[in-house]
């Protein structure tokens, strides 16, 4: 770049010059090329071609392409066919060495048009030297040409949400639904097997008898353990779909719990544990489903059950308050160790340690209970210690439903409380 240097007719040498001078060059180069990509005016090179030589960034987001685009194209592929024609005079004019403003119609990459107000004239090496200058308008239509692109990026991230949404409700209700066929059929065999039953001991001797009964309730029993994971599933499924809904009455909380852990005494003593009730008050009318309570303090004590060994304890106390009522369900089991803690209520989540032959599982019993206790606008919390036992703490709103009387919940026979027992207890093998 420094080569020689001619003035007036005398060649000097680079050594003459100046050893700072080298620095100031490249400093002014510095702040040209600053300058130059920086200015809110596009600038842009031409040559008698039409082809575009060199621009700045101002030019390049005017237009839209990329700098490799840019470098493929001329000037007349931004021009409206209505341009071309005065573009051609302009032209003419800046050859012969005039300096020309004017205003012209082009077209941006996504085929926008723009009007411009531009400036040109002839430089050395018939360079012709092009300033667009209106600047607010240049912005202006930047900042349309972006929103359009974030309202595209908007509009595609919402048809893609709306697919997403559309394919869970499909499969929602799929899996419902093959739930729901599944459940016929085995609610079938579970009929013919407890049919069989009955007659297998009135028919065959006292020790075919035994081992026919052996075998009905292996099958029954798995039956109940499909019923339960099936229902699991549908219910779980239905409130991720948002279909799942609550029959909230005004009733005496501590009848219904009560009743269920009494239905659950006679099992547990069967398993040689201890099942203890105890409650600070004998009436508590709040607003709550009395189905998904029991569904709530069923898997409770199943899972206190499950994993309590013979000689242990199991404890059900109701504690009264002002704005919450507290429901603890407290075992002397094997505990959760702390790091699987955080974790129980995941779905399709379980501690490894605890799984064995005898007690099996799908992960999603605590999922529920979760679940159907944060739809009752409450919380369940767990505190446990591996080897000393495990403690679920389920606090409820003490609230009540406006202008209705006090609802006793409806008694359901014993039979029905042994067959739900049965589905809910189905994972601890005898």
């Amino acid at each position: 770049m420094l080569g020689l240097y001619e003035e007036k007719g005398d060649v000097i040498s680079t050594k003459d010059i100046s050893l700072n001078f080298v620095p100031k060059i490249m400093l002014l180069e510095e702040r040209y090329s600053y300058l130059y990509n920086n200015i809110s005016e596009a600038v842009f090179f031409l040559d008698k071609n039409y082809k575009i030589l060199e621009y700045n960034d101002s030019f390049i987001n005017l237009i839209g392409y990329s700098k490799e685009e840019t470098n493929r194209i001329f000037i007349l592929d931004l021009m409206t066919k209505s341009e071309l024609v005065k573009l051609d005079k302009l032209f003419k004019k800046i050859i012969m060495g005039r300096n020309v403003v004017s205003s012209l119609n082009i077209l941006d990459k996504e085929g926008e048009i723009l009007r411009i107000h531009i400036s040109c004239k002839m430089l050395f090496n018939n360079v012709i030297q092009c300033i667009i200058n209106n600047t607010d308008e240049i912005n202006m239509h930047k900042l349309k040409r972006e929103n359009r692109k974030l309202l595209s990026e908007i509009a595609s991230r919402e048809s893609k949400l709306n697919d997403v949404i559309k394919n869970d409700k499909m499969k929602t209700e799929f899996f419902t639904n093959i739930s729901h066929e599944i459940r016929t059929p085995i609610n079938v065999m579970l009929g013919i097997i407890q049919l069989c039953e009955h007659n297998y001991t009135e028919i065959l001797s006292d020790k075919n008898s035994v081992k026919s009964n052996k075998y009905l309730k292996i099958m029954k029993q798995n039956c109940y353990r499909l019923l339960r994971l099936i229902n699991n599933l549908i219910d779980i499924t239905k409130i991720d779909a948002g279909y799942f809904t609550l029959n909230r009455r005004n009733c005496n909380i501590i009848s219904v719990i009560e009743d269920i852990t009494i239905s659950v005494v006679d099992y547990a003593e069967s398993k040689g544990i201890i099942l203890i009730f105890d409650t600070e008050v004998e009436e508590k009318v709040i607003a709550c489903d009395p189905d998904k309570i029991e569904r709530i303090v069923m898997n409770l004590l199943s899972n206190a059950i499950k994993f309590t060994p013979i000689g242990g304890k199991i404890n059900v106390d109701i504690l009264d308050g002002d704005k919450f009522i507290t429901i603890k369900v407290m075992d002397t089991g094997i505990g959760i160790p702390e790091d699987k803690q955080r974790t129980v209520f995941n779905r399709f989540s379980q501690v490894e340690k605890l799984t064995c032959c005898q007690n099996e599982g799908s992960g999603i019993g605590l999922a529920l209970v979760k679940s159907l206790v944060e739809m009752h606008n409450g919380s369940i919390d767990l505190i446990s210690k591996e080897g000393v036992g495990s403690e679920f703490i389920i606090k409820l709103p003490c609230e009540v439903l406006p202008q209705e009387f006090f609802v006793d919940i409806d008694k359901c026979s014993d039979q029905v409380k042994i067959e739900r027992i049965n589905i809910e207890f189905s994972d601890i093998y005898n």
